[in-house]
């Protein structure tokens, strides 16, 4: 009886010990799945901001105005920032001397390798979101040095380098297209 109870007591011993060594693997799954959690959140977020990034810029990129590129802007950016006023200034805006800037407002400058392109003026954005304001006028930046250099491709091509004048083609395209409306409303 004595030598059964031994071998019942070292059974016993033995699944305790299986059963901590299984509670170990448990814990120590359930600490690398937390963790995998945690990185996969953290992914997703990254994913979404890239992917407003891309929304942003591929938005933007569709017009060739400056305003509409600002207000596009703006709107994509009051989705995923919280803000109270942002505003565009030219380079030489007087008004850039009356902003005030401090804790929740800022100015971000515009430019490109040689010139100023302008300000952007935010007010009212809270210190966690700023990172996300500054990458996102950077991509407004690209956007609107884009624009410029597009409107600067079509002064080009429109006038003559020398003496400044519309270009043959670019009059007898415009003669058609005058002549055109004329004999659509009836004009002589």
């Amino acid at each position: 009886i004595f030598a059964v109870q031994n071998l019942f007591a070292y059974l016993e011993e033995q699944a305790r010990e299986e059963i901590r060594q299984a509670q170990k693997i448990h814990q120590d799954l359930k600490k690398k799945k937390e963790k995998v959690s945690k990185e996969m959140m953290e992914a997703e977020r990254e994913a979404n901001r890239i992917f407003v990034l891309y929304e942003m810029t591929r938005e933007i990129t569709k017009t060739l105005s400056q305003e509409e590129a600002f207000y596009i802007f703006k709107s994509k950016l009051r989705e995923n920032v919280v803000f109270e006023d942002c505003l565009w200034l030219a380079p030489d805006s007087k008004e850039l001397e009356t902003l005030k800037t401090g804790d929740e407002s800022f100015i971000f400058l515009l430019n490109n390798e040689k010139e100023v392109l302008g300000h952007l003026f935010f007010k009212g954005v809270a210190a966690s979101d700023k990172d996300k304001v500054m990458i996102l006028s950077h991509q407004f930046a690209l956007a609107l040095r884009r624009v410029i250099l597009y409107q600067k491709i079509e002064r080009i091509a429109i006038h003559d380098n020398l003496t400044n004048v519309y270009t043959r083609r670019y009059v007898l395209e415009r003669f058609e297209e005058e002549l055109r409306r004329c004999l659509k409303y009836g004009k002589r």
